[in-house]
């Protein structure tokens, strides 16, 4: 009697939690979000996102260096470059100021 008791439980447990997991939604690109920018021409940084103003490094990935950019209406653009293959990513995160 108590095992029947214990399996229903037990089973009514399994239907409760695998109908209580949903798939999450992609993240709201809203006013927050910052902005993507593919570079127009692969290895090379354009002279207009201005001057190299910093360069940081993400220690989980040793083989990473962020460079910073910052031209003259004051917009940031960050393009990671790899010193192991010695090449920079394809896309640029863009923060522009308002």
């Amino acid at each position: 009697m108590f095992r029947r008791i214990g399996a229903c439980l037990l089973l009514s447990a399994f239907l409760g939690l695998g109908a209580s997991c949903t798939r999450l939604d992609e993240p709201p690109q809203g006013e927050h979000t910052l902005g993507v920018q593919p570079l127009p021409q692969v290895g090379s940084i354009p002279a207009d996102w201005g001057d190299l103003v910093s360069t940081s490094s993400y220690p989980i990935a040793k083989e990473w260096v962020q460079l910073w950019f910052q031209d003259d209406a004051g917009t940031v653009r960050m393009v990671a470059y790899n010193l192991d293959s010695n090449t920079l990513s394809t896309k640029a995160i863009l923060i522009e100021r308002r």
